[in-house]
Protein backbone atom coordinates (compact mmCIF):
# COMPACT_ATOMS: atom_id res chain seq x y z
CA UNK A 1 0.00 0.00 0.00
CA UNK A 2 1.15 3.56 -0.80
CA UNK A 3 2.77 5.25 2.20
CA UNK A 4 0.22 8.40 1.42
CA UNK A 5 -2.87 6.15 2.11
CA UNK A 6 -1.33 3.90 4.91
CA UNK A 7 -1.35 7.76 6.35
CA UNK A 8 -4.67 8.02 6.07
CA UNK A 9 -5.74 5.01 7.03
CA UNK A 10 -3.64 5.46 10.59
CA UNK A 11 -5.04 8.83 10.86
CA UNK A 12 -8.97 7.34 10.59
CA UNK A 13 -7.84 4.75 12.95
CA UNK A 14 -6.70 7.09 15.62
CA UNK A 15 -10.10 8.50 16.21
CA UNK A 16 -10.84 5.85 18.42
CA UNK A 17 -14.53 6.43 19.57
CA UNK A 18 -15.18 9.15 17.13
CA UNK A 19 -15.21 6.26 14.35
CA UNK A 20 -18.30 5.84 15.79
CA UNK A 21 -19.62 9.02 14.37
CA UNK A 22 -18.23 8.42 11.03
CA UNK A 23 -19.83 5.17 10.82
CA UNK A 24 -23.34 6.71 12.14
CA UNK A 25 -22.62 8.87 9.03
CA UNK A 26 -22.02 6.49 6.65
CA UNK A 27 -25.05 4.76 7.65
CA UNK A 28 -27.42 7.80 7.31
CA UNK A 29 -26.16 8.63 3.94
CA UNK A 30 -26.95 4.99 3.17
CA UNK A 31 -30.48 5.05 4.51
CA UNK A 32 -30.80 8.04 2.94
CA UNK A 33 -29.78 6.78 -0.43
CA UNK A 34 -31.90 3.96 0.00
CA UNK A 35 -34.99 5.41 1.29
CA UNK A 36 -35.12 8.71 -0.66
CA UNK A 37 -33.84 8.04 -3.89
CA UNK A 38 -33.90 4.34 -4.90
CA UNK A 39 -37.36 3.85 -3.52
CA UNK A 40 -38.41 6.83 -6.33
CA UNK A 41 -36.95 5.36 -8.62
CA UNK A 42 -36.74 1.44 -8.21
CA UNK A 43 -36.92 0.29 -11.77
CA UNK A 44 -33.93 2.20 -12.42
CA UNK A 45 -31.80 0.45 -10.11
CA UNK A 46 -33.13 -3.33 -10.37
CA UNK A 47 -33.43 -4.44 -6.64
CA UNK A 48 -37.16 -5.03 -5.60
CA UNK A 49 -38.33 -2.37 -3.29
CA UNK A 50 -38.77 -4.89 -0.07
CA UNK A 51 -34.89 -5.72 -0.45
CA UNK A 52 -34.38 -1.74 -0.25
CA UNK A 53 -36.76 -1.26 2.22
CA UNK A 54 -34.73 -3.73 4.54
CA UNK A 55 -31.67 -2.76 3.35
CA UNK A 56 -32.53 1.05 4.50
CA UNK A 57 -34.28 -0.32 7.34
CA UNK A 58 -30.74 -2.06 8.78
CA UNK A 59 -28.34 1.49 7.92
CA UNK A 60 -31.05 3.19 9.66
CA UNK A 61 -30.51 1.17 12.80
CA UNK A 62 -26.85 1.40 12.73
CA UNK A 63 -27.03 4.87 12.36
CA UNK A 64 -29.15 5.19 15.82
CA UNK A 65 -26.90 2.72 17.55
CA UNK A 66 -23.67 4.47 16.33
CA UNK A 67 -24.71 7.70 17.29
CA UNK A 68 -25.96 6.43 20.51
CA UNK A 69 -22.70 4.81 21.16
CA UNK A 70 -21.27 7.78 20.34
CA UNK A 71 -22.62 10.28 22.35
CA UNK A 72 -22.71 7.96 25.70
CA UNK A 73 -19.64 5.12 25.44
CA UNK A 74 -16.80 7.88 26.70
CA UNK A 75 -14.03 5.55 27.25
CA UNK A 76 -15.69 2.19 26.58
CA UNK A 77 -15.90 2.68 22.73
CA UNK A 78 -14.08 -0.01 21.61
CA UNK A 79 -16.94 -2.41 22.57
CA UNK A 80 -19.41 -0.78 20.70
CA UNK A 81 -16.96 -0.80 17.82
CA UNK A 82 -16.23 -3.87 17.60
CA UNK A 83 -20.02 -4.52 17.64
CA UNK A 84 -20.68 -2.53 14.76
CA UNK A 85 -17.75 -3.74 12.98
CA UNK A 86 -19.38 -6.87 12.86
CA UNK A 87 -22.93 -5.75 12.10
CA UNK A 88 -20.93 -4.15 9.23
CA UNK A 89 -19.35 -6.94 7.68
CA UNK A 90 -22.46 -8.93 8.10
CA UNK A 91 -24.44 -5.77 5.93
CA UNK A 92 -21.40 -6.39 3.79
CA UNK A 93 -22.47 -9.94 3.63
CA UNK A 94 -25.75 -9.43 2.88
CA UNK A 95 -25.48 -6.71 0.15
CA UNK A 96 -23.20 -8.89 -1.62
CA UNK A 97 -25.52 -12.00 -1.66
CA UNK A 98 -28.33 -9.48 -3.42
CA UNK A 99 -26.13 -8.27 -5.61
CA UNK A 100 -25.06 -11.90 -6.76
CA UNK A 101 -28.95 -12.67 -6.34
CA UNK A 102 -30.09 -9.73 -8.53
CA UNK A 103 -27.22 -9.59 -10.57
CA UNK A 104 -29.67 -10.31 -13.93
CA UNK A 105 -32.02 -7.08 -13.00
CA UNK A 106 -29.41 -4.92 -11.67
CA UNK A 107 -28.89 -1.79 -13.80
CA UNK A 108 -25.23 -0.05 -14.54
CA UNK A 109 -26.40 2.36 -11.82
CA UNK A 110 -27.79 -0.10 -9.62
CA UNK A 111 -24.74 -1.90 -9.42
CA UNK A 112 -22.61 0.77 -9.55
CA UNK A 113 -24.12 2.29 -6.37
CA UNK A 114 -24.04 -1.15 -4.62
CA UNK A 115 -20.02 -2.08 -5.73
CA UNK A 116 -19.64 2.02 -4.42
CA UNK A 117 -21.55 0.69 -1.05
CA UNK A 118 -19.04 -2.45 -0.52
CA UNK A 119 -15.46 -0.65 -1.23
CA UNK A 120 -16.92 1.91 1.43
CA UNK A 121 -17.88 -0.53 3.55
CA UNK A 122 -14.71 -2.88 3.41
CA UNK A 123 -12.69 0.40 4.06
CA UNK A 124 -14.64 0.96 7.03
CA UNK A 125 -14.01 -2.10 8.26
CA UNK A 126 -10.39 -1.62 7.78
CA UNK A 127 -10.10 1.33 9.17
CA UNK A 128 -12.26 0.22 12.44
CA UNK A 129 -10.51 -3.04 12.63
CA UNK A 130 -7.11 -0.92 12.79
CA UNK A 131 -8.39 1.43 15.67
CA UNK A 132 -9.41 -2.02 17.81
CA UNK A 133 -5.74 -3.01 17.44
CA UNK A 134 -6.96 -5.96 15.07
CA UNK A 135 -6.02 -4.58 11.60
Amino acid sequence: MPAAYSAVISRLASLGGKLLLVDAIGAILSATCLFFAFLQWDNVFGIPLNILWILGLLAAVFALYSLVCYYFAGQDWRMYLWLIMIANAVYGFLTLSIVLLFFSTLTFLGLSYFCLELVVLSLLIYVEAKALGAG
